[in-house]
């Protein structure tokens, strides 16, 4: 990696930090539980209507794969909101 020198340090530190609590059972059940009761959890597919009925007269229902929003970019927030809190740094 090519950082300004001055980062080194803090960054060997987040290194070492985070390789400890990623396999803190705690640490691990608190990011859980903020993405399962903050970030939403389990999303639901976006589904809508179909146009026609199938041939025995059931409605079809589309679901969409991929998922606008982004989910990852709020589980990557959380995850490092999380391990600041534990590291006692202060929010922005």
């Amino acid at each position: 990696m090519f950082v300004a020198e001055t980062l080194i340090r803090a960054l060997d530190e987040l290194k070492e930090r985070y390789a400890r609590y990623r396999e803190d059972p705690a640490f691990v059940a608190e990011f859980e539980n903020e993405l399962a009761h903050y970030v939403g959890g389990l999303r639901r597919s976006i589904t809508r209507s179909a146009c026609r009925r199938s041939r025995r007269g059931a409605d079809l229902v589309q679901a969409r794969g991929s998922q606008p929003h982004g989910a990852h970019k709020i589980n990557n927030c959380m995850g490092q909101a999380l391990l600041a809190k534990r590291l006692g740094k202060p929010p922005p």
